[in-house]
């Protein structure tokens, strides 16, 4: 489309397309997501161009296009990128006089419109964007969100793969995509009940040939993941893949059973057992097996290394619980980073997954989303710049299913990008890896009798 064309069009529904997106974001906001939506754009006419945008109908599902019957407007494009579902939009042409209000409210918007022609000429210059405008819009959605890993593999020797933390959240959501797979699946639940229960409606989504084996694990105990690994060394089978995924967020300072600070044990030390314990598993599965591990990016802001008033009780603080929380995640990338390179020679790769800002029950704890009225008054910029749980599962299932070998440290499936940039360079210092690999050793000193 040129240039001018562009801009004619545009400033002659700019107006009422505002208007609509406050209308948009009041409705998308009560109804959520899953809500078919058919919304009637009224166009205001100007005597110098005739913008007829009748019988445009076009489905969006799974960030991909179908059905069009022509080229969408942008009245359509902004809308679409608000979805992640399934939505239908349809738009008309209707007629508004053109009073001196909005007339104002036009020039209002003037410097709005200048940076639409800009960013529209920017697109139309780029071929690969060129018949399809939109899909730039879309990018900006992805760039926050991320995209769904396309890969269709179906296990064929029933592997074994193991979750913690599958009752909710990505694990679940990880393992509703595993589920059709044929593979043997493992959860690791601290509530019994929620695990049958996920298991039935995983049986329900696949059938009944679908293996699923629910196992108790209480990650604030050390004998719980003991007693969780000789149930899982009862199935008397190889291990393709270990997912550490559990752990919890801003918790309130207390101890565990094993007199260990609970963010630091249950996010980090609890699984450094579970890993050391099933290596054997791993190692004797005849191909490549995988060990992937949940990390956040709240890692790289962790300057002191080791900090032993964050392995007790601390005083209870905001910026207390957050510097927990970093802590655990900086442990857990560093001891990701060492044990990878002692099984640089073997069969076990490791690596690290950053699902972005996810929406979960891990922030259950958190004030700004564990008030009712300032979840749902965030609805709508948690549409667009937080992912849902089976979309933060992505780089997990990319880590687990990938045909090729996955680098280190995994924050999009679909970017190439300096994973130098994407983690806290003192990782891979050597001292610190040492340093911590003892201390973790010495906390876990009655349930570990030799090294690995």
């Amino acid at each position: 489309m040129p240039l001018n064309d562009f801009w004619s069009k545009t400033s002659g529904f700019c107006g009422g397309f505002i208007m609509n997106e406050i209308l948009f974001f009041f409705f998308l906001s009560l109804f959520g997501t899953d809500l078919l939506v058919h919304i009637e754009n009224f166009i205001c006419k100007q005597p110098s161009h005739d913008f007829d945008i009748h019988g445009i109908t076009c489905l969006l599902e799974k960030g991909r296009i179908f059905d069009l019957n022509r080229q969408p407007t942008c009245v359509n494009v902004f809308h679409l990128i608000y979805f992640p579902k399934i939505i239908r939009i349809r738009s008309s042409k209707s007629h508004c006089d053109d009073s001196s209000s909005l007339r104002a409210f036009r020039r209002s918007l003037l410097s709005l419109l200048s940076a639409l022609s800009v960013s529209a000429y920017y697109l139309i210059k780029q071929p690969i964007l060129s018949e399809f405008p939109y899909i730039y819009l879309q990018q900006s959605r992805w760039y926050y969100i991320g995209r769904l890993y396309r890969n269709k593999r179906v296990f064929h020797g029933r592997e074994l793969i193991v979750i913690t933390g599958a009752t909710s959240g990505i694990g679940l959501a990880l393992a509703n995509e595993l589920a059709s797979r044929n593979c043997h699946l493992v959860l690791g639940c601290r509530n019994l009940t929620n695990g049958i229960l996920v298991r039935k409606k995983l049986e329900q989504q696949v059938g009944p040939a679908n293996i699923v084996d629910i196992f108790e694990l209480d990650l604030s105990s050390l004998k719980s993941v003991v007693g969780f690994v000789d149930s899982v060394n009862s199935l008397r089978k190889p291990i393709y893949a270990l997912v550490n995924n559990a752990g919890i967020f801003y918790a309130e300072p207390g101890l565990t059973i094993d007199g260990i600070e609970q963010t630091f044990q249950v996010n980090y030390l609890s699984h450094y057992l579970l890993t050391i314990l099933l290596l054997p598993k791993l190692k004797l599965y005849p191909g490549n097996s995988r060990v992937v591990t949940v990390s956040s990016k709240a890692h790289q802001d962790v300057e002191r290394f080791p900090d032993l008033e964050l392995h007790r009780e601390f005083d209870d603080s905001p910026s207390n619980r957050f510097r927990s929380y970093q802590y655990s995640k900086f442990s857990v990338v560093t001891f990701s980073q060492k044990l990878s390179s002692i099984l640089a020679n073997s069969n076990v790769t490791v690596h690290c997954v950053d699902p972005g800002n996810v929406e979960t029950d891990i922030y259950r704890s958190f004030p700004p989303l564990s008030n009712k009225l300032l979840f749902y008054l965030q609805k709508p910029i948690r549409l667009l710049l937080v992912k849902t749980p089976r979309e933060g599962a992505q780089g997990l299932l990319y880590a687990i299913i990938s045909p090729e070998t996955p680098r280190f440290y995994i924050t999009k499936h679909y970017s190439n990008s300096e994973e130098q940039q994407e983690v806290n360079p003192r990782i891979y210092n050597p001292i610190l890896g040492d340093t911590l690999w003892k201390l973790s050793r010495q906390l876990c000193r009655d349930h570990l009798l030799e090294l690995i």
